[in-house]
């Protein structure tokens, strides 16, 4: 693979696409042994403006390997990149459909950008919120980070904050001065 990568940057970076995506195709056809092949040739393809192709590679790799997240995210990545979010998030429907109906965390943060550029930031953290574990400290990275790419740092800064739980008997206080 590492021969093929360096063989398809050579070329594209001489000016011959055709060849560098003739090179990551044989690696194995549609469906190529090592999926990073498939990743790489599909970020060719949408680098010189093929994003509908680039597309349907990384379908073929999420159809052919089961949800992985790395490649679901990637898939989805792009079609947030071709302004197509909500496409992506009837790929994901489907596969949480075909999965039982429901996602862990893991695979349901991969939603987020797409619901976030179809609905709006405050939806995708709403549904997000919904999820059952929507609470944990693993949701609120991907939360933050939502909101920090939307400019709204300071609430990004206020979802990771530990909030502190009052133990009974005790009044809350805020941080001591430094002496």
């Amino acid at each position: 693979m590492y021969a093929v990568q360096q063989l398809a940057g050579l070329l594209e970076e001489r000016g011959d696409v055709e060849g560098a995506i003739a090179a990551y195709r044989q690696v194995g056809g549609a469906v190529a042994p090592d999926p990073h092949a498939a990743f790489e040739l599909a970020r060719l393809l949408a680098r010189h403006g093929r994003g509908d192709e680039a597309l349907d590679v990384m379908r073929v790799q999420a159809s052919s390997r089961g949800g992985d997240d790395w490649i679901l995210r990637t898939l989805s990545l792009l079609y947030l990149d071709q302004g197509r979010p909500g496409d992506g998030l009837a790929h994901l429907d489907a596969l949480a459909v075909a999965c039982g109906g429901e996602e862990e965390w893991d695979l349901y943060s991969i939603r987020l950008p797409l619901i976030s550029a179809r609905d709006g930031v405050d939806e995708a953290v709403a549904q997000a919120r919904g999820h059952p574990e929507g609470t944990s400290s693993y949701a609120a990275l991907h939360l933050a980070e939502l909101l920090a790419g939307a400019g709204r740092t300071e609430e990004a800064v206020a979802v990771l904050l530990p909030r502190e739980q009052p133990r009974p008997g005790r009044v809350p206080h805020g941080p001591r001065p430094h002496r």
